[in-house]
């Protein structure tokens, strides 16, 4: 009995069959672990997005109740005279949904007068990182406010021109949207702003990361109509113009296929979830 008892005791390890059960389960569990790692990243991604839009959409109205304007110094998404070649999907062909747009100087006008007299142009230079060198080499971080370029008749913006995205916010097609990225370089982050830093947007799609093509969020601004004038009206998506001064809309992230707006990215995730 005293033997049997001292054989028990020294076995502490397991049997080669119990290894091998052991290890199969382990093997079928991270398979279904990788199988889901997409999918819960494109949801992290997603919901951070969910987020992250209204809170900027909040953090702009804060702006323009305390400080009697639209947050200034936002990022022009054109390097010279065309859009920025970093931006989400643009060189993969026709159609794209932002075109490059001279401002006539009713446009302008309406812009200074809603606060934005100036934007930061993107670098036209190749960088290793589109969106945090995106000013150039020379400004790794962000570049002084001196290196603003005046919002006048002529500065060349970026439109948003495709009827499928204007609609997403219940726009008017009539309407000239102007549409500028929330980057580093504006007083609105870092101190004496209301944010620490600008927030990254995430798309999912092969070949968007940030360091790929432009990923911070943007803002969008309704200019009026296309003869460079508001019509003073009250429109479907509830805010009204006033005479002669930009009205912001809202803030979007920019994917490849398009503009998110607030409310769809946790929409459209569970959308592509159902469809699999």
């Amino acid at each position: 009995m005293y033997r049997n008892n001292l054989l028990r005791s020294h076995r502490h390890g397991l049997t080669l069959l119990e290894l091998v059960v052991v290890m199969t389960i382990l093997i079928a569990l991270a398979g279904i672990l990788v199988a889901m790692f997409p999918g819960m990243l494109r949801y992290a991604h997603t919901s951070t997005g969910a987020t992250n839009m209204p809170e900027l959409n909040k953090i702009f109205h804060m702006h323009h109740q305390t400080r009697r304007g639209w947050p200034n110094y936002l990022d022009n998404l054109v390097a010279g005279s065309s859009l920025y070649a970093r931006l989400p999907g643009y060189e993969e062909g026709h159609g794209y949904y932002l075109a490059s747009h001279p401002l006539s100087e009713d446009e302008a006008h309406a812009l200074r007068n809603a606060g934005l007299t100036h934007v930061f142009n993107l670098t036209g230079d190749h960088v290793s990182d589109a969106t945090f060198d995106c000013y150039g080499p020379a400004y790794p971080a962000a570049p002084p406010l001196s290196e603003a370029v005046p919002i006048e008749a002529g500065v060349t913006v970026a439109r948003l021109v495709n009827d499928h995205d204007i609609e997403k916010f219940k726009g008017d097609l009539d309407h000239v949207y102007i549409v500028f990225g929330v980057g580093q370089a504006t007083p609105l982050v870092g101190p004496g702003g209301m944010m620490q830093d600008a927030p990254i947007h995430f798309d999912d799609a092969a070949g968007t990361r940030p360091n790929e093509v432009y990923s911070r969020f943007a803002a969008v601004f309704d200019l009026g109509d296309d003869h460079g004038h508001d019509d003073g009206e009250e429109h479907d998506h509830g805010h009204h113009h006033g005479h002669g001064s930009a009205k912001f809309v809202t803030c979007v992230g920019l994917h490849r296929s398009g503009i998110a707006v607030p409310w769809m990215p946790l929409r459209g995730f569970h959308d592509d979830d159902h469809s699999h």
